[in-house]
């Protein structure tokens, strides 16, 4: 691959020819070194400024147009000459049509491979959907709301649905969101009258794989407690968010 004032120099040098060319063929089974190497064909040189001109103005891809390129060249080192006559050129266009359909095709195929695959990926790689919520009295939001915002810069999805909530105002709103994490912050100890009031709800909705954490001033003897009532985990104040990350992009399924 060279550029025009390359080929344009190997042009004269070697073919005694005036200008920059799209491709040169230099097989092994002429000149001075015919026999050294059976297996090797020879040499094809590509102007890429050359084929990038002449691929705009054919409407088809650079790349498109270096293979094609290639394949004239490749066919002059197997013994193909469209200089030698008007019949050994049809021969050799209808040749170079052939091949260059197939790699079209394949080409073609493995694009449409490329799209299923990134469309597979795309689905894979949907954010984590998390609703945030706080239930009862409790009237203090910062916490929840710093941790809402942290979430979201991981790369999550996050619906906060603020103070004062009902239990079924969250199941509601877990339901309608299709979300899959459930995060309920407690500071005013009301997370034993509430959780299992919302495991019920959950229960009754038939709501299977959506994480229910807690996270707040909880003391350490409730911990085992809420997770008999059904919580996964409970992360205490202080936690730093990078655990609480870690374990609901692992445990999200």
């Amino acid at each position: 691959m060279v550029d025009d004032i390359r080929i344009e120099k190997i042009n004269k040098q070697y073919l005694g020819r005036s200008g920059p060319t799209n491709v040169i063929s230099f097989p092994m089974a002429e000149g001075n070194f015919v026999g050294i190497n059976p297996h090797v064909l020879g040499d094809v040189v590509i102007s890429v400024e050359t084929a990038k001109r002449q691929a705009e103005e054919s409407e088809i891809s650079l790349e498109e147009m270096i293979d094609f390129f290639l394949i004239h060249g490749i066919l002059h080192l197997l013994g193909y000459d469209h200089e030698r006559s008007g019949a050994e050129a049809q021969v050799m266009r209808a040749k170079e049509k052939e091949l260059f359909g197939k790699i079209m095709q394949k080409s073609e195929v493995r694009s449409q491979e490329s799209e299923s695959r990134k469309g597979l990926s795309m689905e894979s790689e949907r954010k984590i959907k998390v609703l945030i919520t706080k239930v009862g009295l409790d009237g203090h939001d910062r916490g929840a709301k710093v941790v809402s915002s942290l979430l979201k810069e991981a790369g999550m999805e996050v619906v906060y649905l603020g103070m004062f909530q009902t239990p079924e105002n969250v199941v509601r709103a877990a339901i309608e969101e299709d979300v899959d994490v459930i995060g309920l912050s407690c500071l005013s100890g009301e997370h034993i009258t509430f959780t299992p009031r919302i495991m019920k709800l959950l229960k009754e909705k038939r709501i299977d794989g959506v994480l229910f954490i807690i996270g707040g001033v909880i003391p350490l003897e409730d911990i085992p407690v809420l997770k008999d009532m059904g919580v996964n985990e409970v992360f205490t104040a202080g936690t730093l968010t990078g655990p609480m990350i870690e374990y609901i992009k692992a445990n999200v399924t």
